[in-house]
């Protein structure tokens, strides 16, 4: 479990991943490197409706241009998470249970 708000560096990936589903391994890693960058704290991330969310906020000041680039990439890996397995990556879509999963996750599941 992780208690929020985390700053990337204390944060363990793997507890993350817990949260949701290892197939968005790589979308969380770019998070986490986006949120060690620019000096961001780790609000929330969960799976929700069949996509990622990512909820953060701003530990030190930045610039608006800044802000916007940063909510720009999250917003985009939330809208890839909702096309990618969340099992194990593939490319998905939204099925039963507000999960996004490829066909052969899909099959597995049921």
């Amino acid at each position: 479990m992780v208690y929020y708000p985390v700053k990337a560096e204390d944060v363990n990936e793997e507890a993350i991943l817990a949260e949701v589903g290892k197939g968005w391994s790589y979308l969380i890693r770019i998070f986490l490197g986006l949120v060690k960058e620019h000096g961001l704290l780790i609000c929330q991330v969960k799976g929700k409706f069949g996509g990622l969310r990512l909820y953060y906020m701003y530990d030190k000041p930045c610039t608006t241009e800044d802000a916007e680039i940063i909510e720009e990439i999250i917003h985009s890996l939330e809208i890839v998470s909702a096309y990618t397995c969340e099992n194990c990556g593939a490319p998905g879509e939204a099925r039963e249970h507000n999960q996004t999963l490829c066909d052969t996750c899909d099959k597995e599941k049921k």
